[in-house]
């Protein structure tokens, strides 16, 4: 379900609902920790809305998660 919930941010991200966006990518963080495309796309929203510490503090968590996940590494 982790990659529905995600599917469904870039879905709300399309639509200009940013907060529902967030939402749903952290659903599906919370239900899947390892699935790291979520906390990617997560942080990727938060920069655009120059939210850059919680950008940041997601990308740490990430690759606390998986220290060579090269996307996460890329975003930094």
């Amino acid at each position: 379900y982790a990659e529905a919930y995600n599917n469904m941010g870039t879905a709300l991200r399309d639509l200009g609902r940013l907060d529902d966006d967030a939402a749903a990518l952290a659903q599906a963080a919370t239900i899947r920790p390892d699935y790291l495309e979520a906390y990617d796309n997560l942080a990727m929203l938060y920069a655009a809305q120059d939210r850059y510490d919680d950008a940041l503090h997601i990308l740490a968590d990430a690759l606390r998660r998986q220290p060579t996940h090269v996307p996460t590494l890329v975003a930094v």
